[in-house]
């Protein structure tokens, strides 16, 4: 496990056609990633407020608009922010994904 670094969480609500609908951004402080997995799977519980939902595990390279927001995260000293408009760091992100372009994904074997 490596030293504790900046660590942030980050995730995004989409409606059934890929649209945004809302997103947050937290700051986890200095931590190392283990903590920063658990801090998501606490957020995550947050979905029992959410009727009619449905949970997809997506690989980094297929969800880079919530991977952008844990980074964006990073850098707040505030513990939890919500948007809801995108932010500027998934803008681009957000119109790649509505093109239905595809983004590889190298695994060393």
């Amino acid at each position: 496990m490596r030293n504790p670094d900046r660590a942030g969480g980050g995730g995004l609500i989409r409606d059934h056609d890929g649209a945004w609908l809302k997103g947050f951004a937290r700051g986890l402080g200095f931590t190392n990633s283990a903590l920063a997995e658990l801090w998501a799977l606490r957020d995550g519980s947050l979905l029992k407020e959410i009727p009619s939902k449905r949970v997809i595990h997506a690989f980094r390279e297929a969800n880079q608009c919530a991977d952008a927001l844990a980074k964006l995260g990073a850098q707040f000293l505030s513990s939890f922010v919500t948007f809801c408009n995108p932010p500027s760091v998934v803008k681009d992100i957000l119109t790649f994904d509505k093109a239905n372009l595809c983004c590889n994904r190298l695994v060393n074997s």
